[in-house]
């Protein structure tokens, strides 16, 4: 036994602690089992493969394969089931036909119901968790909505992974949650049969339900940054004269509003006319600032141009 080394066998699929494990003479699958700590919830009994060396000397058939099936519990087995071992086995436990695990979302706020919710179908969405959680609260704003989703960031990493390596100098930043923007009037309206608006959720999202707020901010570059109790008919142009009007350095063309759900729109443009967007409860108004212009010439950089020149005049003349 000396001379003739480490012998193992190997398990692996849906078990707890999968890998090698050493071999003794009669060791049965049960035993391998028990050693590596019993098969996983997902792991059926039914669907259990042994993989064996025949070493036909023609190589023809190299490997055997031996299928069978183990009583729920390990209880009551026969020598048909406990298969005794052979030094190299490789013993393979599948999953369950049809497992799939539970998967949750969440929903906080002015909901009947707020809490978690399993995903009960491939295809859930956002109206089928409406049903469930029995509807809203009197106070919530159905504008404000919003869709919360943590970002599969390893997986997109992955991909740029060999963008950054031939762009070295250049880094990407990705956030750890995104946050989209829900209409729930046309998800209610439609019974759930839009596609566009009725998203299909995933495991780990969260709805969040605000209060309502008729408050209107308005900021960037504007006279004085302000808020305002939203009113119909009130308009962004009118809210940002409420502010005091454009700041000097204000990009006129590119003012955007944040809406309450987190989604955004932007200023429209055609000629000489702009389309600002329209104004709900809870808009947060923003005017960028202009970009700098390096190449532009200074007043101070003019006045020391003229100078030079009148001085250059003057000695031309002297001569």
């Amino acid at each position: 036994e000396e001379l003739t080394g480490s012998k193992s066998v190997s398990i692996s699929g849906e078990i707890n602690s999968s890998g090698d494990y050493p071999f003794f003479k009669g060791m049965t699958v049960i035993d391998l089992i028990l050693m590596s700590k019993g098969i996983t919830e997902k792991g059926s009994f039914e669907d259990i493969t042994i993989y064996r060396s025949t070493y036909d000397k023609t190589q023809l058939n190299p490997i055997e394969t031996i299928d069978f099936s183990l009583n729920e519990g390990y209880s009551n087995l026969n020598s048909d089931q406990n298969i005794e071992l052979l030094e190299n086995d490789l013993v393979v436990i599948r999953s369950k036909l049809g497992y799939q695990p539970k998967e949750f979302v969440s929903v906080s706020g002015l909901v009947k119901k707020p809490g978690n919710y399993a995903l009960k179908s491939n295809n859930y969405s956002v109206f089928d968790l409406i049903k469930d959680f029995e509807g809203f609260l009197p106070n919530a704003e159905l504008n404000g909505i919003k869709l919360k989703r943590k970002v599969q960031v390893e997986e997109i990493e992955a991909l740029i992974k060999n963008i950054e390596n031939e762009n070295k100098d250049e880094t990407v930043k990705l956030d750890e949650f995104i946050e989209i923007g829900l209409d729930i009037n046309r998800i209610i309206k439609s019974n759930g049969l839009l596609n566009e608006y009725n998203l299909t959720l995933k495991s780990g999202d969260e709805i969040i339900v605000p209060k309502s707020d008729n408050s209107i901010e308005v900021s960037g570059s504007v006279q004085k940054a302000t808020a305002m109790s939203y009113r119909k008919g009130l308009t962004t142009s009118a809210a940002i004269n409420a502010a005091g009007g454009f700041g000097l350095d204000a990009k006129k063309s590119r003012v955007y509003v944040v809406y309450q759900n987190g989604s955004i729109k932007s200023t429209k443009s055609f000629l000489f006319f702009r389309k600002y967007p329209k104004l709900l409860p809870g808009s947060k108004v923003f005017v960028p600032k202009k970009a700098k212009n390096n190449n532009k010439t200074s007043v101070g950089e003019i006045v020391g141009y003229t100078t030079s020149l009148v001085s250059i005049i003057a000695l031309i003349k002297s001569l």
